[in-house]
C-alpha cells in the first residue's frame, strides 16, 4: 500500500476529476467527494481523469515509469530485458508465478533446475513447470531486479492471443514481480510503476 504521506497527497490534489483508492486487505476508506467505501481489496488501483497526476506524484516519490501496450485481446504488454535479451511480456496481475516459454530458455540464457512442478493455472487446470535460477531484469537498459521464472509451454496461450489477433508472447509477468517492486498500474495511460 502507499506510504501515508503519498495517500494524503494524493487525496488532497486538486488537479484531477475525481480519485479512487483501495488499499491492503481488511482496510477501507471513504473516495474523495463520494460516499461509497471500498472493502477487503488486496492491491491497491488509482484511476484518474487526468493521467499526468499520477505519474508527477510517484516519480517524486522514486517511482519508476514502464510504458505499457494494449493488445487487441485487451491485455497489457511490455517489452523486458531478461538476462540483456529483449523480449515481449504479458502483464498478469492473476499469475502468482512470472513465467517464460519453454522454448526460450536457450534465447534468454536461462538455466533451469532439474526438478519439474506443477502450477495451478485457471480453474483445476495442472501446468508443468521447470524453476529457474535467478535472471536478471531490466527495462531500456535500466536494472529492476533479479527474479526466478518458471519455464512453461505456452504453446496454448499463445494460440489463444493469436487468434484474438495479438502479438505472441515470450513470456508473463506475474504477482511475484509485481509485489517485489510495489508495483502500481494506471490503465488508462497505461504505465506501470515500480518501486525499485
Amino acid at each position: 500500500s502507499l506510504d501515508n504521506d503519498l495517500r494524503q497527497k494524493l487525496l488532497r490534489t486538486g488537479e484531477c476529476g475525481y480519485l479512487l483508492i483501495a488499499c491492503s486487505k481488511n482496510r477501507h476508506f471513504a473516495i474523495e467527494g463520494r460516499k461509497t467505501q471500498i472493502k477487503n481489496i488486496g492491491m491497491l488501483f488509482c484511476i484518474f481523469e487526468k493521467k499526468r497526476v499520477l505519474k508527477n506524484i510517484l516519480e517524486t516519490k522514486g517511482y519508476t515509469t514502464i510504458r505499457l501496450k494494449k493488445t487487441k485481446s485487451q491485455h497489457l504488454v511490455t517489452l523486458l530485458e531478461v538476462n540483456s535479451i529483449e523480449g515481449l511480456f504479458l502483464i498478469d496481475t492473476g499469475a502468482s508465478n512470472s513465467c517464460i516459454r519453454a522454448d526460450k530458455e536457450v534465447h534468454f540464457t536461462l538455466v533451469a533446475k532439474e526438478n519439474t512442478l506443477e502450477l495451478s493455472g485457471a480453474g483445476s487446470e495442472k501446468l508443468e513447470a521447470k524453476p529457474t535460477t535467478k535472471s536478471s531484469i531490466a527495462y531500456n537498459g535500466l536494472f529492476l531486479v533479479p527474479l526466478k521464472f518458471f519455464l512453461l509451454d505456452m504453446t496454448s496461450i499463445n494460440n489463444s492471443l493469436s487468434e484474438q489477433g495479438s502479438e505472441m508472447i515470450d513470456g508473463i509477468i506475474g504477482a511475484d514481480f509485481l509485489k517485489k517492486t510495489n508495483a502500481l498500474i494506471d490503465y488508462k495511460s497505461k504505465k506501470l510503476f515500480l518501486k525499485l
